[in-house]
């Protein structure tokens, strides 16, 4: 026999399986073997057969001194239970437990495993015992077991993790179609995966449930760990210790899970603040945006001018580039304001030529023509909302349009609104639409008192 340590054997015969093994003979009536505390210490530096075994289906040789597992037993034909936990395995073939194809029941606790063995040989390890069902690796200071352990080992129902030092559950439970029984105390787990949690789920709904025990282990409690807060507190898995672990939430501060069994509360402390925020910056946005319509509604006239002036060669007409500096529109009825208030101030105070269309529009002119032609050539429209002008002057929905349609981004403020406040929201739509409200000088009385001078002076500054 040829053997290499960690994991190969070569028999020099194919012929004599058993030759180079020591013979170790058994009472064939034996079926289990307590061998507790038998022995302080012993290593053993050869292979052994053992003969009239195949009856031996328990063996128990827990806390004893036994280390240097370098070598093989044979004839173990018919065994089910190995009980090898409190023993020194930190050298340990990979192929140990090859010929005990038959066990179901693999305690290994407390072993002193070595951990960066397992990492790479777990799988190999445990590769031939397709009959096993239960599984013990506690108390072996693991912190990894090598990709697609137990892959083959299609049986197994219960496995004992506890008081290692795993990060996360370290295999994929996918390829453990029967387990139910998993235990995780006493390692180093935060949180559980997304895609475990769902797979413990939905074995969770067998016949069997699932039980998976996390006493132990400190999880984290902090928000980017909601999700598996939220499972703990709603999944069907069985969980030990009423479902209450010691956690350590965003602050470093030590607490339970059950603190945040509160769906609603958690919430508002892990997302609260986030969606407080983004509710100010869509608020914000909002009224930035109602804002913008606003005074893109109100000013188009004047953005136009000035998106004119800086990208092109435009400029704001003035006072001097038109034959009238104002135009007065007015109903008949209101002439006396029109002509010996309104229009006296505009040109004795503010120097501005006026027009209006009892004393400047000849007799024999077409009035549609001449509203037209006065309006064009005047830097300022100022149009008298009365009553009267309103709803009994027949030249009122002429002239509004005509105002309307003579604003251009080269004049934009050109028309100027006087209407009492009895009558501001009989303004039609489409003259509200074109002018500013600044642009819009409400009057209580028809007299020209110092406010509405300051209002026109401002409005009709050269």
């Amino acid at each position: 026999m040829e053997e290499t340590k960690q994991g190969v054997t070569s028999d020099s015969s194919t012929l004599c399986p058993t030759c180079g093994f020591v013979r170790v003979y058994a009472n064939p009536f034996l079926k289990a073997l307590h061998a507790q505390k038998f022995t302080p210490s012993a290593s053993f530096q050869v292979n052994y057969y053992i003969e009239n075994g195949a009856n031996i289906t328990y063996v128990d040789f827990s806390i004893n001194g036994f280390r240097e597992f370098n070598y093989i037993i044979k004839g173990l034909t018919g065994i089910k239970t190995i009980i090898a936990s409190g023993n020194n395995m930190n050298s340990l073939l990979v192929n140990f437990f090859d010929s005990f194809n038959t066990v179901e029941k693999l305690a290994l606790a407390a072993c002193n495993l070595v951990p960066s063995f397992l990492s790479q040989n777990s799988r190999r390890l445990f590769q031939y015992l397709p009959a096993l069902e239960w599984l013990a690796l506690s108390s072996n200071q693991l912190d990894i077991l090598a990709p697609q352990t137990f892959v083959d080992n299609l049986n197994l129902k219960g496995l004992n993790l506890a008081y290692n030092r795993f990060r996360n559950i370290p295999f994929d439970i996918q390829i453990t179609p029967k387990l139910y029984v998993l235990d995780m105390r006493g390692n180093a787990l935060t949180t559980i995966d997304a895609p475990t949690r769902s797979e413990l789920e939905t074995r969770s709904h067998t016949s069997a449930g699932f039980y998976l025990y996390l006493d132990g282990n400190t999880l984290s409690c902090a928000c980017e760990n909601l999700d598996f807060l939220l499972w703990l507190t709603s999944t069907h898995v069985i969980l030990d210790n009423n479902r209450n672990y010691t956690c350590i939430d965003n602050s470093g501060k030590l607490r339970t899970t059950l603190e945040y069994k509160d769906v609603d509360k958690l919430w508002r402390e892990c997302s609260g603040q986030y969606f407080f925020y983004l509710s100010i910056v869509c608020f914000s946005t909002l009224c930035i945006g109602y804002l913008l319509v606003f005074i893109i509604n109100h000013k188009l006239t004047y953005i136009m001018s000035y998106v004119l002036q800086y990208f092109g060669n435009f400029r704001l007409h003035d006072c001097k580039d038109y034959k009238n500096g104002v135009y007065i529109g007015y109903a008949d009825n209101d002439y006396a304001f029109a002509c010996h208030q309104l229009l006296p101030y505009i040109e004795d105070k503010l120097g501005l030529r006026t027009f209006v269309r009892d004393r400047d529009l000849l007799p024999s002119s077409d009035v549609a023509s001449g509203i037209v032609d006065a309006i064009n050539a005047s830097w300022r429209v100022v149009l008298v909302f009365s009553e009267n002008f309103l709803r009994a002057d027949e030249w009122m929905w002429f002239t509004i349009r005509c105002a309307v349609y003579s604003q251009t981004p080269a004049n934009p403020a050109r028309v100027v609104v006087l209407v009492h406040r009895r009558h501001v929201h009989q303004l039609p739509t489409e003259l509200l639409s074109a002018v500013t409200d600044d642009s819009v000088i409400v009057v209580t009385r028809w007299e020209m008192d110092y406010v509405i001078q300051q209002k026109l002076k401002t409005l009709l500054g050269q």
